[in-house]
């Protein structure tokens, strides 16, 4: 019947067979599917290639860190060498005769204060008095010595203790010069310890940055490195501000002064400026102090030191360095954010943090910021289980 209906020529229609729109069904489906597992695989092929890149980089990782490690330990065994053959070529195996006059038993008198100085074999008692009055040769054979035996203990990894408390004692050294001998100071900072070498590694930014790496801090001291610094310049910048209001004030409203007036206004003037570049000195021997026994442990004071050598560090250098190297925030950005009241608080909350740790002299890290509290978006200071309670928290930046 259907072919009696459309039997007219002048109509062409075309009718599928049945068969055919099955098969075409049939074939979406099978489209669908296939495109479905080709996704899957392609996504496993992804993920394990995603998989093998992240082993890849974890693996180069390690090598790099390991590179470091070994190019650390050939520097250290260079200095050593260095520092053993300078002992061998002085034949320095017991006391420097040049220090012969100044050491003496290990008696301290109660009548000036004294260091204690272990090295060549001998604890010796050594005056505030003599330090003042170091040539810079003697400075430099007690420094290098100190050095010689920090960096054998590193390098055989024998009596770690004992390398500790030499760290430890030769940084008390070190303050002790650098507020009683400056000019011995100045020329180990010049490099004047070792003239030759200084000659083969000039100091500059890079010099720094190498010789703290070895230290390999942690992020929590990096962060209080970063902090100190900040503390700092807001610190010196406050002072100076103080500084600048002294020198502005003028002598009168206008009358004319006596004489004896005049003097006595200088006089005051002088005793405030006086007061003024106390509180400045005493700022860097704070961050001096916090740097040296509190952020960094006396093992990585001793490993600074020691590649820093011939030459001294400077405290506000080796932070710069650190904070260029960190992408921290430059000095001038910092000083351009200073009141005369900047971080009054906090200051005062640092002193007392240092006092703990010049008191305690622990030979482990102990940090400034609370940490704990600062991942959770606050800040305190000082941080630390060891120094919990002892100071009350204040806010940070």
């Amino acid at each position: 019947m259907f072919n009696l209906l459309y039997s007219n020529p002048d109509v062409d229609i075309q009718v599928p067979p049945a068969s055919e729109s099955v098969v075409n069904t049939l074939g979406s489906g099978t489209d669908v599917a296939s495109q479905q597992s080709y996704a899957v695989q392609e996504q496993e092929h992804v993920d394990d290639v995603e998989q093998q890149l992240a082993h890849t980089m974890a693996e180069l990782a390690q090598l790099r860190l390991r590179e470091q490690q070994l190019e650390a330990k050939n520097h250290l065994l260079e200095k050593v060498a260095l520092l053993n053959s300078k002992q061998k070529a002085s034949r320095a195996s017991s006391l420097d005769p040049s220090c012969e006059e100044m050491f003496a038993p290990c008696h301290p008198s109660a009548s000036e204060p004294n260091l204690t100085v272990s090295l060549w074999n001998q604890r010796h008692s050594v005056s505030v008095r003599d330090i003042s009055q170091l040539t810079v040769a003697q400075f430099s054979s007690i420094w290098t010595e100190y050095m010689r035996e920090i960096g054998g203990h590193l390098l055989h990894l024998r009596d770690e203790q004992r390398m500790c408390a030499l760290a430890l004692e030769g940084t008390k050294f070190m303050c002790c010069v650098c507020v009683v001998n400056p000019a011995a100071l100045l020329a180990g900072m010049q490099g004047l310890i070792d003239k030759d070498l200084a000659k083969t590694q000039p100091i500059d930014t890079a010099y720094y940055q190498k010789s703290l790496k070895p230290a390999d801090l942690s992020e929590q001291q990096v962060e209080d490195l970063l902090f100190l610094r900040r503390l700092y310049i807001h610190r010196k910048g406050a002072l100076s501000l103080k500084r600048e209001a002294l020198m502005s004030k003028p002598y009168s409203s206008g009358s004319t002064l006596h004489p004896q007036q005049e003097l006595d206004h200088v006089a005051k003037l002088a005793a405030a400026l006086k007061e003024v570049a106390m509180q400045d000195c005493k700022a860097f021997h704070l961050v001096a102090h916090a740097m040296c026994r509190g952020v960094l442990s006396a093992k990585q004071v001793g490993i600074w030191q020691l590649h820093m050598y011939p030459y001294i560090s400077s405290i506000e250098t080796t932070l710069d360095a650190l904070a260029t190297e960190q992408g921290a925030a430059s000095k001038q950005d910092i000083a351009s954010e200073v009141t005369a009241d900047s971080m009054t608080e906090e200051w005062e909350a640092f002193e007392k943090y240092v006092d703990y740790v010049v008191a305690h002299d622990p030979h482990a890290y102990v940090p400034i910021l609370d940490h704990n509290t600062r991942s959770s978006g606050a800040s305190s200071l000082p941080g630390g289980a060891a120094t919990a309670g002892t100071v009350r928290k204040v806010g940070m930046y």
